[in-house]
């Protein structure tokens, strides 16, 4: 029997192109979609994405392609939690 390990991590992704609360909406709905993302909450003034995921089940440059595909700019990440 193999045992899976979780490995929990944070990443803030830079969010290009988000004019409104609707756009902010969009992008943490695609993102606490994704497979592997235990929580996504999107601030729309700082255009940032903090992300809650398992490192094992999802790469960031995965999360980065969903929030391309919501048609917004993944322009970069940090890891760790979200400046105070």
């Amino acid at each position: 029997m193999s045992e899976t390990t979780s490995r929990s991590e944070v990443a803030v992704i830079d969010v290009q192109g988000m004019t409104c609360q609707h756009c902010a909406q969009r992008v943490q709905q695609a993102l606490a979609g994704a497979p592997g993302v235990t929580s996504a909450t999107v601030d729309l003034v700082r255009h940032e994405a903090q992300v809650t995921y398992d490192a094992a089940a999802v790469t960031i440059g995965r999360l980065m392609e969903t929030v391309t595909a919501t048609g917004f700019t993944a322009a970069g990440f940090t890891r760790g939690p979200a400046r105070a």
